[in-house]
């Protein structure tokens, strides 16, 4: 469902930027450490603490010609998204959910690209990452939404650009050209050209 409204939302896009594909490919990883049991001992330093595990999966997109992209993480009817850093030749792509080791079963969501940080998402879980995740498939096409990980109620996404797609302002943002931009919907235009982040519901 998640998926399939991310194409409904960036419907056109590939008609107007070309279809190439990108390799996606990665690995995971699992890591403990302590973090403090509750927000209001921020910068304290002092207990009590609690016991945290990371599962982490780390990867990058391999094509021909630099990437820019939007990220996406989709969750509960709320579709949050972020766009990338300028073109990347290796844009990496990574994919982590925390938990307490004390509660296993709840966990914290979250997916980055290349610069883009959409929020968290809380999801519960039967088994540990990454036997829980789903990751997507390893080939993806510029201009259409990529599954990269869904774990429980969480689904998190990119839609490749090509760079050639792309301008790049002085503060190291990008836009869709406007040549490209003018044969898109007005939602999906403002999108790609006026924005840096959002969430749409």
């Amino acid at each position: 469902m998640a998926l399939e409204r991310a194409r409904a939302i960036f419907h056109g896009l590939q008609e107007v930027v070309g279809a190439h594909e990108a390799r996606m490919s990665g690995a995971w990883s699992t890591a403990r450490r302590l973090q403090y049991a509750s927000r209001a001992q921020d910068g304290s330093g002092e207990g009590p603490f609690v016991e945290v595990f990371d599962w982490r999966w780390d990867g990058a997109f391999d094509s021909p010609s630099p990437l820019v992209g939007i990220a996406f993480l989709a969750h509960e009817g709320s579709l949050y998204w972020a766009k990338s850093e300028r073109p990347a030749a290796q844009p990496a792509v990574s994919f982590t959910a925390s938990g307490w080791a004390a509660r296993p079963s709840s966990v914290s969501a979250a997916g980055s690209f290349h610069g883009a940080f959409p929020p968290s998402a809380p999801v519960e879980i039967r088994d540990e990452p990454p036997r829980a995740c789903v990751l997507g498939p390893s080939t993806a096409v510029t201009g259409a939404p990529h599954l990269v990980a869904q774990l429980g109620g969480a689904t998190f996404g990119v839609v490749l650009l090509p760079a050639s797609a792309v301008k790049v302002g002085r503060n190291g943002l990008w836009h869709l050209r406007d040549d490209a931009a003018a044969r898109l919907p007005p939602a999906l235009r403002e999108l790609t050209t006026r924005r840096r982040a959002g969430e749409l519901t």
